[in-house]
């Protein structure tokens, strides 16, 4: 699921095959062409930790595309709302997909590992300003422990890598600053140097 309401795939062979949606809330299946809905099941049943695992991960990745009422679910009528809304032109809150998912850094970008290792990153992080603030006697970089420097180096090289890696991801370059999390790694790399 990826931390989406809806993914978009093809089934079918050859001639016959044609994309297909699949709402996770409502647990259907849309053919756009035809306009047919059917139920599907997941097989295993997903326990209630797996269940509220998607549902915090899916309200992360909603807010931090910016989407408008992240917290709420989307299902299929959500959907078709907005697709009437922009085949109509009355949606000026649209925002198309400004990544690349289909590029290396696009699908690293938008994996379940990558983001976690960021949060985990901004919280170590953390601890160590509070480590480094409380523990580091030196004045000035000279009298610094070569361990308080490591780090620093560490942490700012992470996050200038990220910051590249996010980048990387746009389609067009010069969208990278309408998304939320690469002005945030924008603002702490340029504060880290």
């Amino acid at each position: 699921q990826k931390g989406v309401w809806m993914m978009r795939m093809k089934t079918g062979k050859g001639h016959t095959e044609r994309p297909r949606e699949i709402y996770f809330y409502d647990m259907v299946q849309f053919d756009p062409h035809s306009g047919t809905v059917r139920n599907i099941r997941r097989v295993p049943e997903m326990h209630r930790i797996e269940r509220f695992g998607r549902w915090v991960t899916t309200m992360i990745t909603g807010f931090l595309r910016g989407e408008q009422k992240w917290w709420k679910p989307k299902a299929l009528a959500d959907f078709q709302e907005a697709r009437r809304q922009v085949v109509e032109g009355d949606d000026d809150d649209w925002i198309p997909d400004l990544q690349d998912f289909e590029s290396c850094s696009g699908r690293i970008v938008n994996s379940w590992s990558f983001g976690t290792l960021s949060v985990l990153m901004i919280v170590f992080n953390s601890i160590y300003i509070w480590i480094d603030a409380d523990y580091n006697k030196g004045q000035g970089f000279r009298d610094t422990s070569w361990g308080f420097i490591f780090m620093d180096n560490l942490f700012c090289a992470w996050f200038f890598v990220e910051l590249i890696v996010r980048f990387l991801a746009f389609k067009q370059k010069y969208n990278a600053f309408r998304d939320r999390w690469f002005v945030l790694d924008f603002v702490l790399v340029v504060l880290m140097v």
